[in-house]
């Protein structure tokens, strides 16, 4: 009997298998420092707070009952953020991507994606954006089936736009040196609510 799979938003039980895929996926692609910051209390508290950062849909088989969480083995996740763009308006960013290689050939990653754009469609987004590594074939090749573009190398210099990122150990100390230098401001004053309120 062929496997029979289910798309779900994962919930906070989920994501102890969902830190493993995590691990699994960064490991296979040779950059299993990326884990060092990432705790499942963090995973859990941003995607569950006040304020959700991120959202998160899952793959999985249900061994029992479908309509029931019990029993289900996750083997893929997709995470993604909606984000602004001024030039694109409302924009569904796609975080991370992965099935297990053992569940690879069922259209999986693509179902994934599907949902995905399903929810980014009624938050009323008109774009799509993303990171992909260079040397991540099939994630290249699935991304520029559903029309993304590769503005690294696909566009000429003078609209090429570059991926640029601050490295969260040196983010404190950008945010102490932001708020130093603000203060020193003079000819510029502050109305309204408290910018360091986090609005």
């Amino acid at each position: 009997m062929a496997l029979q799979y289910v798309l779900r938003f994962a919930d906070r039980s989920d994501f102890p298998a969902i830190h493993k895929l995590l691990q699994q996926m960064t490991e296979l692609q040779n950059h299993p420092q990326y884990m060092q910051t990432v705790t499942l209390e963090k995973l859990i508290s941003d995607g569950f707070g006040p304020r959700p950062w991120y959202h998160c849909i899952v793959a999985c088989i249900n061994h029992h009952d479908q309509d029931s969480h019990q029993g289900t083995e996750i083997v893929g996740f997709a995470m993604y953020t909606f984000s602004y763009d001024v030039y694109g308006g409302r924009t569904m960013f796609g975080l991370e991507l992965f099935v297990k290689p053992e569940h690879t050939g069922h259209r999986l990653g693509k179902a994934l994606m599907d949902a995905v754009f399903l929810h980014a469609e009624e938050q009323g987004c008109t774009t799509a954006q993303c990171l992909v590594f260079h040397n991540n074939l099939p994630a290249r090749r699935l991304h520029a089936s559903y029309g993304f573009v590769d503005q690294t190398t696909d566009v000429p210099d003078s609209q090429r736009i570059n991926f640029l990122e601050i490295d969260p150990k040196r983010f404190p100390d950008t945010l102490k040196k932001a708020e130093a230098e603000l203060k020193t401001y003079k000819h510029i004053g502050l109305k309204g609510r408290n910018i360091k309120s986090k609005l």
